[in-house]
């Protein structure tokens, strides 16, 4: 299995600030989501501290606890918390008062978990009516990855998409196919959109004919790098549904710049 490093945790903090000026970064837009005040929260798999950081320094009244298994991760994140649960969740779940929570934040943590779906009907099963359940995870279906895909690839990053440590891959689709099978029903849906070609998966759409460029520039859901749910236990009908971040379409002139380099560099 892989592991991450220790020193991958250090934080720096100018990091903070470049989160509170992306309006694609999931923690800007928890940070926006979060509107009870004094709200207490729980973080689970909250790592080196970074969204206590990010409500600290846009000014959220709140309190946090958090759980994370990394032992280096908990020591840098220890001050930013009031209670720290060093493990797994599944082992405190007889610990944890889950129902004193406002918010249950598990940002980036659910493609990490052997079985997602039991964590997640556990803990539906112990917060209150009133908790809002908020997850974000990183979409298996963004062009890129498409793309990759076409020629043969999928290399394994240290941070990203196909982050080492992930265990699990969603769309949107197997997402809410999870959720159903909870309790938990989503209450807001938001759509954290990049530019397909400019990732930390490498893409030279020059590779590519136009018609699969076009079939990519069509999909709306190859421009979601992540997805955000704000789920709850209460059924609604109508679930609200927004984008953050415009898509950025692979124009004919641009495919053809690159085609053309990318000829060259055969002739040569």
């Amino acid at each position: 299995m892989f592991t991450r490093k220790d020193d991958s945790y250090i934080l720096d903090e100018s990091l903070v600030d470049s989160i509170l000026n992306n309006i694609t970064s999931p923690h800007y837009n928890i940070l926006n989501l979060i509107n009870i005040e004094n709200c207490k929260i729980l973080d689970i798999g909250m790592g080196n501290g970074i969204l206590a950081r990010v409500l600290k320094k846009g000014n959220k009244n709140f309190i946090i606890d958090g759980v994370e298994p990394n032992e280096k991760a908990c020591e840098i994140a220890q001050p930013f918390y009031r209670n720290v649960y060093k493990g797994f969740i599944q082992d405190y779940i007889n610990e944890i008062p889950f129902e004193e929570y406002d918010y249950i934040i598990m940002a980036d943590l659910i493609e990490h978990l052997v079985n997602p779906l039991d964590v997640l009907q556990t803990i539906s099963k112990l917060i209150s009516n009133e908790t809002k359940v908020i997850i974000d995870v990183p979409n298996v279906a963004f062009g890129a990855v498409r793309l990759a895909l076409l020629k043969g690839n999928w290399d394994y990053v240290d941070s990203g998409l196909l982050e080492k440590t992930h265990l699990r891959f969603f769309t949107k689709k197997t997402l809410l196919q999870l959720f159903e099978k909870t309790d938990l029903h989503p209450e807001q849906i938001i759509n954290l959109r990049h530019k397909y070609t400019k990732s930390e998966i490498p893409i030279n759409i020059g590779e590519y004919s136009w018609g699969t460029i076009q079939e990519i520039n069509n999909s709306p859901e190859a421009f979601n790098y992540q997805y955000l749910f704000v789920l709850q236990k209460q059924k609604i009908t109508n679930c609200i549904e927004k984008s953050m971040g415009k898509i950025k379409k692979v124009y004919f002139w641009q495919w053809i710049t690159k085609r053309i380099t990318q000829w060259f560099k055969h002739l040569f």
